[in-house]
């Protein structure tokens, strides 16, 4: 059975990547949106778009999830097939149009008005077309009163795009596409290098991430900036695996990067340093450098930049998975606060689980990196509980769950990508038309089923970790002579 569902998992793959490939050459539409002036001619119907895409995700999520069962029922894969296969997508996908969202767009934007001598924290992208610049007369409509809500590394790599393209926004959105693919494939090698030369390990690196078509969408096609902070977050765990001072401080300037792309990722900095308490040359040097990265990377963006992440707090997703109890949550002074405050209780909850479940169990990346599991807990408390709900976040989550051991934790937690993902395709903000997809999509599926399903989900995933624990599985069970294929299998018992 694990040759048929790893067969059946390579099919998914390549359907799943084609549909991508599909949709981006159909041109503007309500998954692509407008890069270059003029009217587009020829145009898909929303119905075509909307089965394209929602096909492609829910194929390549699948995918995914078969692919790590046949894993873990015997199927070991060919190494180059999945190295190729992720590779040639990346490749390809990363020099067609950008699809399932306009974030890319506002990157360029962001980027011009950097370019221009002008601060993105301050200036709208609005104000940039009312100046009828080329690049702003692009501008999504549904952003044109936001400054920028990035960190100020971000905004340097926007700047840069935007040095090379100048005055086209198809040029510098190429260019934040391809820099994305670029970062996608680093981590995908970090990663591998990471778990050491152990084939089943690797495996499950690239199935997790290289080829994982919903990580693929979310980094590549749609050029989310995450993917940035996610190769310094890889890069600075496998610089600690021999934690020093010299090892402490490029991984605390790698994480200090990393926050000033986004700032959760400084939830990953804390598990890190956790896991090197014992070695104070390598905390004091990660913080001495974190520190001084980060904050010459303010110092240089100003205090807008750091009113932008605080003014990012108390956002609420379309997907938030509070909504369904918003009846009781607004019974607060004010409509955000409720969500706050549960949101942070149920966050603190799952940290807590995840740490009591996952801290003594067998790590089999600990010859090689650092421990991840404070790390994960962290990230995955935040990821599975915050009121802002975006698909692109996870692009923080996956590298950790890639260095872990298999568990049940993998198929709840690519399910719920999966609901998230399917959440924002096509992904322009647009009415759809016939009105029945409008509601369907939006209505039915976005605004009252999956943040329903992320509930869901949240309480799958403390199951999961307290059947884990339940189960032995904290208790150090790889005995010193245990070859490298053993301890996977016996570290992966449920």
């Amino acid at each position: 059975m694990g040759r048929i569902a790893g067969f059946v998992a390579m099919i998914a793959f390549v359907v799943s990547t084609v549909l991508m490939v599909v949709v981006c050459l159909l041109g503007p539409s309500s998954a692509v949106p407008l890069a270059v002036h003029g009217r587009p001619g020829w145009t898909p119907d929303d119905l075509t778009v909307v089965v394209l895409t929602w096909t492609a995700i829910v194929t390549g999520g699948v995918g995914t999830g078969l692919g790590i069962a046949a894993l873990a029922g015997g199927w070991r894969p060919p190494l180059w097939m999945l190295c190729a296969g992720g590779l040639a997508a990346v490749v390809v996908l990363a020099v067609l149009p950008v699809a399932g969202s306009t974030d890319a767009l506002d990157y360029a934007i962001y980027g011009r008005i950097a370019a221009l001598g002008k601060s993105p924290w301050v200036m709208t992208p609005g104000q940039l077309f009312h100046l009828h610049d080329p690049v702003g007369l692009l501008a999504p409509i549904s952003w044109r009163r936001a400054t920028a809500v990035y960190g100020p590394v971000a905004v340097g790599f926007f700047w840069f795009s935007s040095f090379v393209g100048g005055a086209s926004m198809a040029v510098t959105v190429s260019v934040i596409k391809v820099v994305s693919g670029l970062s996608f494939l680093l981590t995908g090698y970090l990663l591998d290098r990471a778990v050491g030369p152990e084939s089943v390990r690797r495996a499950r690196v690239h199935l997790l991430w290289t080829c994982n078509p919903l990580m693929i969408w979310s980094a590549v096609v749609s050029a989310h900036v995450d993917v940035i902070g996610t190769v310094l977050m890889v890069a600075a765990i496998l610089v600690l695996r021999r934690p020093g001072l010299v090892q402490g401080a490029a991984a605390g300037a790698l994480m200090g990067a990393a926050i000033a792309v986004k700032a959760p990722f400084a939830l990953v900095a804390v598990g890190l340093l956790w896991t090197v308490r014992r070695s104070s040359r390598a905390v004091g040097g990660g913080i001495v450098a974190g520190v001084c990265v980060l904050g010459a990377a303010y110092l240089a963006a100003g205090s807008p930049a750091v009113r932008a992440v605080a003014d990012k707090h108390g956002s609420l997703s379309v997907i938030n998975p509070w909504k369904p109890f918003s009846a009781l949550l607004h019974a607060t002074s004010r409509a955000t606060t409720g969500y706050e405050l549960v949101a942070t209780a149920a966050g603190l909850a799952v940290v807590v689980i995840a740490w009591w479940s996952l801290s003594g169990r067998p790590d089999f990346v600990s010859s090689v990196t650092p421990s991840v599991v404070p790390a994960f807990a962290l990230s995955l408390g935040w990821l599975v509980t915050t009121s802002v709900q975006h698909p692109w976040y996870d692009a923080m989550l996956f590298p950790l769950l890639a260095l872990l051991p298999r568990s049940r934790l993998d198929l709840v937690i690519i399910a719920r990508f999966l609901v998230s993902c399917l959440a924002y395709v096509p992904g322009m903000p647009t009415i759809l038309r016939p009105y029945r997809l409008e509601y369907f999509v939006h209505h039915l599926y976005d605004s009252w089923l999956a943040p329903r399903l992320l509930d869901v989900g949240i309480a799958a995933i403390v199951v999961a970790l307290v059947w884990w624990r339940r189960s032995g599985g904290a208790q150090p069970v790889m005995p010193a002579q245990t070859t490298s294929a053993d301890a996977y299998d016996v570290s992966a018992r449920i």
